[in-house]
């Protein structure tokens, strides 16, 4: 299969890639739509010492299900595979794992024709919500108006008005919930998206880092 694929500080090739094969507790995903995160910007400067070339980046995407009963179904996915066990997990705040492995990062990224998500990772798409819209993801801050699982009250720190930044990724749970608001329009216009083929991703990146995009957030489909 094609994939996009981060070979060196400032540079992307698209290259022929071994498809993933089926495996217990994962399901197989062909990728309809991935965008690129600020964060993939930051590895492709050679800023990232934790995603090291070659490698296939992406982990903001939207795919249809290949595998078992699923098959047919369309998904994004929590990047973030949790080990359920440490007491962070058993907090419920798997965005910190003790042992927690990324697509994108540790595992094949979403910069390809076919990805491979663990089962406890994936999040069903509306119907509704077209792909571009859902692959973006999720930015979510937390405003303490909600349950928390922390030794913090930050329901309380947040009606002080007491300002408090610290965010690192989100839960499947919180995925859940953005994909929801998605769906149901909280967050109005969803057409803020530039879309291109996987084969000008490399071109992608370019125009990203040289500011030459005037969309917020560029959207790569691997079918096109």
């Amino acid at each position: 299969m094609q994939a996009l694929t981060y070979t060196a500080p400032n540079h992307m090739a698209l290259r022929e890639v071994p498809a993933p094969m089926p495996e217990a507790g994962s399901q197989r995903l062909r990728v309809h739509a991935v965008g690129i995160c600020g964060s993939e910007l930051h590895a492709f400067k050679g800023h990232d010492p934790q995603r090291v070339p070659p490698m296939v980046l992406g982990h903001e995407f939207v795919g249809t299900a290949l595998d078992g009963a699923l098959a047919g179904q369309r998904f994004t996915a929590n990047p973030i595979f949790a080990c359920g066990h440490c007491r962070y997990c058993h907090q419920g705040r798997t965005n910190l794992c003790s042992h927690r492995r990324m697509i994108g990062m540790n595992l094949p990224g979403a910069f390809a024709q076919e990805l491979r998500v663990p089962d406890s990772c994936l999040v069903p798409v509306p119907a509704t919500l077209p792909d571009a819209a859902a692959a973006p993801g999720s930015v979510v801050a937390h405003v303490g108006l909600g349950d928390w699982a922390s030794s913090l009250d930050w329901r309380a720190l947040t009606l002080r008005e007491i300002t408090l930044v610290g965010c690192y990724t989100d839960t499947t749970a919180d995925r859940h919930t953005a994909v929801a608001a998605l769906a149901a329009g909280s967050f109005g216009d969803l057409a803020w998206v530039e879309e291109r083929a996987l084969s000008a991703g490399a071109e992608a990146f370019d125009d990203l880092v040289a500011g030459r995009v005037a969309a917020a957030k560029i959207v790569l489909r691997p079918g096109a």
